[in-house]
């Protein structure tokens, strides 16, 4: 019993954080399609052609210090922009 649970526990540990995890029925989003933005100033008419580059069915630009909810979206491409409006990070979720 003991050794089953460390081996639970050692395969938990070495689980990668940030692998996929399916959703049934949900059309994952590919922000590593969409990482050419990094470094350009974001302008909204690139919203839409991000979204079909990711496979996305919505979009979430986010700005320094804005509120953003914690709701992990599997269809969800997040553009991260700093102060000037340049795209810093994308992701999905």
């Amino acid at each position: 019993m003991k050794t089953a649970l460390v081996l639970l526990l050692v395969l938990t540990a070495c689980a990668r954080p940030d692998a996929a995890v399916p959703v049934s029925g949900i059309v994952e989003c590919d922000a590593v399609s969409v990482r050419r933005l990094v470094g350009e100033l974001w302008r909204d008419s690139n919203g839409s052609e991000a979204m079909r580059e990711a496979k996305s069915k919505t979009l979430r630009v986010t700005r320094p210090g804005q509120a953003v909810t914690m709701d992990f979206r599997a269809d969800r491409l997040n553009v991260h922009l700093d102060e000037a409006g340049v795209v810093q990070r994308v992701s999905c979720g």
